[in-house]
């Protein structure tokens, strides 16, 4: 995938996660960081110094792969250690560094083992370890979890902030997970087909999505999006309801009967049973209930509003059954609208 326009200024000792989805450019650019992959145009420059020039292992940085890329026949300490030899690291030095690294991720007791006599989070933990004992100017990690099951990811999460802390470093990773993006960055940009979509931290992210695309990439499950169209007075007209938001909320600017995109996060959106044939309260949607998907805490309900599918994160023991029709009420405070065709966000970020 080509980058284009990939302008970005990333803060020492940040963590900063690139995530999009397959093929959006987040491994390219993490590449063209690491001198792998040669740049057309710009400057890309670590510490002050300009290395657009400068192969991989002249710049200072220490890569994590999604392929862990042990040497099978060293044994840990020798996988560790084999990059400071080829740099005439003294021996104390060497030592020294693995034995803080080992101690900070837990393999003081594998240094003897071979590859093949480890678990893959282990395996990942040799990487990691290989990186650290470099002391590069910056991480770059490229989806280092994604050989691992849930459960170790989630550990493996844990090690990596508790890393970045105690190192103190500069770290890029890439991710097409959003739960490790929010989880782990101090920012994040958001990427699709090669450009950067929105860079923020992860709770203005959430809370203030500048697009459609970054609303519905982050979050799950995502931000849902109801076709509507501007009515008088600055209600919206959709299939299942005609929503009445607060004054303010629809722009002044925006025309009658233009067409737009209602967004609205699944845990915004509240749901009550109806009765048969009972109307709608004003300013609420008619939704008839069609999955409900129960996480043991909370309860995700599927609902069918017109031709349009919408999702609410619900309590587990919220009182909807399957083919139940209900009215839907909006938390207007954190609803957002867009452009259908551009997917820009043309509302206010908050309504009061």
């Amino acid at each position: 995938m080509a980058v284009e326009d990939f302008d970005l200024e990333v803060a020492d000792r940040e963590f900063l996660v690139l995530v999009g989805p397959s093929g959006c450019g987040k491994s390219t650019t993490l590449r063209m960081v690491a001198g792998l992959e040669e740049i057309s145009g710009g400057t890309v420059a670590i510490d002050g110094r300009v290395v657009n020039t400068l192969p991989p292992k002249d710049r200072d940085i220490a890569m994590v792969f999604q392929n862990y890329a042990l040497y099978p026949h060293m044994t840990v300490r020798e996988n560790m250690a084999f990059g400071l030899k080829l740099r005439r690291t003294p021996r104390v030095e060497i030592e020294r560094r693995i034995a803080e690294a080992a101690e900070a991720l837990g393999l003081e007791q594998l240094l003897e083992r071979l590859p093949k006599n480890l678990s893959g989070g282990q395996r990942q933990r040799v990487a990691l370890g290989r990186a650290i004992v470099r002391q590069p100017k910056v991480f770059l990690f490229d989806e280092p979890l994604s050989n691992l099951d849930a459960k170790m990811r989630v550990e493996m999460r844990e090690e990596i902030h508790r890393l970045h802390h105690r190192l103190d470093a500069t770290i890029l990773y890439v991710t097409h997970d959003q739960t490790e993006a929010m989880t782990l960055g101090d920012r994040i940009v958001v990427m699709e087909g090669g450009h950067i979509r929105q860079v923020d931290d992860p709770v203005r992210l959430y809370n203030e999505p500048r697009n459609r695309f970054a609303a519905g990439f982050i979050g799950t499950p995502p931000m849902n999006f109801l076709p509507v169209r501007v009515a008088e007075g600055g209600s919206l007209r959709a299939e299942g309801g005609l929503l009445q938001p607060p004054e303010g909320f629809v722009p002044p600017s925006v025309a009658v009967g233009r067409a737009l995109l209602f967004g609205v996060r699944p845990e915004r959106l509240r749901a009550e049973p109806l009765a048969d044939r009972a109307a709608v309260p004003p300013g609420q949607l008619s939704g008839t209930v069609e999955i409900v998907e129960q996480m043991g805490s909370e309860a995700f309900v599927h609902f069918a509003v017109g031709g349009s599918r919408l999702i609410a994160r619900l309590p587990s023991d919220a009182p909807v059954r399957h083919g139940e029709r209900c009215a839907l009420s909006i938390d207007f405070r954190h609803a957002h609208l867009f452009e259908p065709e551009r997917g820009d966000r043309v509302d206010p970020v908050v309504v009061s």
